[in-house]
């Protein structure tokens, strides 16, 4: 039985995004031309009030250093695990319906152009079946509008009803957010951080990371 003043957690920012090829493509080829750099991998101990590194090396990235403990590194699609836990806390908390219109939450309409009588749910949203598509820019600044973004026709797939036909888009991940936000009437970031700490207090901490290797490892078998 793990001791919850001792938990294990190899980064999964530095593993999977560095490692196991969960990168952007982008990043990926800025570094093709770059053999000397060292894969960078990064593993932690920590307390509820201590973090101390085991394990730094390789470098970090482009920048033409090693590594340290300190430097960021995208965490890309991990976030969505994250969402999804946070996402089925409140699921649990009977805060959240998977099966109900998202405009329930939002305070706004969000509809398929092409099929406007069908709602949008959690589920739809959750499993890449909401009809979204990354045909608009998913990632939308502070100072900007998600329903704007998501009233424009290129936002949606118009050939199938939503829920019945998945396409991966990264998109849902916001839309899943504002609903978060909507239920609680906290920050999704915050709300997520707060569940994701709970969550390795009660020892889901090796679940979650096999969770995020496996995801990752399952993204690159499908390029």
């Amino acid at each position: 039985m793990m001791h919850l003043r001792r938990l294990r957690l190899v980064c999964a920012t530095f593993a999977a995004v560095m490692a196991s090829g969960c990168a952007t493509t982008g990043w990926a080829e800025t570094l093709s031309g770059q053999a000397n750099i060292r894969p960078a991998v990064v593993k932690v101990d920590f307390t509820s009030d201590s973090i101390n590194p085991t394990i730094v090396e390789g470098d970090a990235g482009i920048a033409g250093r090693a590594v340290t403990i300190d430097d960021p590194a995208r965490v890309a699609s991990i976030s969505k695990l994250v969402l999804a836990i946070g996402v089925m806390r409140l699921l649990e908390q009977g805060k959240l319906d998977l099966d109900r219109d998202v405009n329930d939450y939002l305070g706004w309409r969000v509809r398929n152009p092409a099929f406007p009588d069908t709602p949008i749910t959690l589920r739809a949203l959750l499993s890449h079946q909401s009809g979204l598509r990354d045909s608009v820019d998913y990632i939308v600044p502070l100072d900007g509008s998600l329903e704007a973004v998501l009233v424009d026709p290129k936002a949606w797939e118009l050939d199938h009803v939503p829920g019945t036909y998945f396409s991966y888009a990264n998109i849902n991940s916001p839309l899943i957010a504002a609903v978060m936000e909507g239920a609680t009437g906290r920050r999704s970031a915050r709300r997520a951080a707060y569940v994701f700490r709970r969550a390795i207090w009660q020892k889901s901490v090796n679940c979650c990371c096999a969770m995020a290797h496996l995801y990752c490892r399952l993204k690159a078998l499908r390029r």
